[in-house]
């Protein structure tokens, strides 16, 4: 995908457009930027909630990328309590 193509999906007619393509490339700054810019659009009263939960899947997904995902974790004492 050329940047200019790139840069088409990000905006229509001014507004910002998160879809899947811009989510999955990206960086973790402009993730952190735009989310928190959401946030703020969510604060004040606009339904941006499921845009907030793909940033939040997104962030969450590159986070736990290559490891094993610890939850829930159980123990010889029960759910989530040290085995020490």
């Amino acid at each position: 995908m050329g940047i200019l193509n790139f840069i088409a999906t990000i905006f229509d007619d001014g507004e910002p457009n998160y879809n899947n393509s811009w989510l999955k490339h990206a960086t973790s700054e402009n993730l952190s930027r735009e989310r928190e810019k959401v946030r703020r659009r969510w604060c004040s009263g606009e339904d941006t909630y499921d845009i907030l939960d793909r940033f939040d899947k997104e962030i969450g997904r590159r986070k736990w990328k290559g490891k094993e995902y610890g939850y829930p974790a159980h123990s010889e004492h029960g759910w989530h309590l040290p085995s020490k």
